[in-house]
C-alpha cells in the first residue's frame, strides 16, 4: 500500500525514507515504470513535484483530509488507469482478484472508521508478521469449450 503512504506523506510535506522509498516502489511499478536515471535525478534534486505520479494523485493528495478511505482507493485506481495496466503484469485475473480482495478490506476499514494512518500501520504490521494473503482465483468454465480425445471423453456424460 505505497500508494497510501505516498499520499499521507506527500499531504503532509514529510519527504523523508520513508517517503523517498515509497515514491520509488511506485515509480518502479507497472504503473509508472521510471528507468533509473530519471529516478535519480528526481531523489537527487528532490524534485517531487514535477513528475506524473505528483500529478495523477494531486487531487487525492490536496483533498485527503475529506476523502474515505474508499474514495482514496477508488480514485487511485481510476486516476492511474490501473485495471488497464494491468495487461503488463501477464496474469490479469490473478491481479484483479488481489485489487478485488484489497478493495473489500479498505472498504471493512473503511466502515471500522480507520484513518489512512491506521490502514498504513495496519498492513506494516501484516508484512512485519510475514502474513501471506493467497486468493484462489476460480474461472468460470461453463462457457467455455472442452478439448480432449475420443478416448478421454468415453463414458463422460456433460451437464450443462
Amino acid at each position: 500500500m505505497k500508494f497510501f503512504v505516498l499520499i499521507l506523506k506527500y499531504h503532509l510535506k514529510e519527504f523523508d525514507a520513508e517517503f523517498k522509498h515509497s515514491f520509488m516502489s511506485v515509480a518502479r511499478s507497472f504503473i509508472f515504470e521510471y528507468d533509473d536515471n530519471t529516478l535519480f535525478n528526481i531523489i537527487n534534486e528532490n524534485d517531487f513535484y514535477n513528475n506524473n505520479i505528483y500529478e495523477s494523485l494531486k487531487d487525492i493528495i490536496d483533498n485527503v483530509e475529506y476523502l474515505s478511505l474508499i474514495n482514496i482507493n477508488d480514485k487511485i485506481l481510476c486516476n492511474l488507469d490501473v485495471y488497464y495496466k494491468l495487461i503488463k503484469c501477464g496474469n490479469v485475473d490473478g491481479s484483479s482478484a488481489i485489487i478485488s480482495y484489497l478493495t473489500n478490506l479498505i472498504n471493512d476499514l473503511n466502515d471500522l472508521n480507520y484513518s489512512l494512518n491506521d490502514v498504513i500501520e495496519y498492513f506494516d504490521s501484516v508484512i512485519e508478521k510475514e502474513l501471506k494473503i493467497e486468493l484462489p482465483v476460480r474461472k468460470n468454465s461453463l462457457n467455455s469449450v472442452k478439448i480432449m480425445t475420443i478416448h478421454g471423453s468415453k463414458g463422460l456424460e456433460f451437464s450443462l
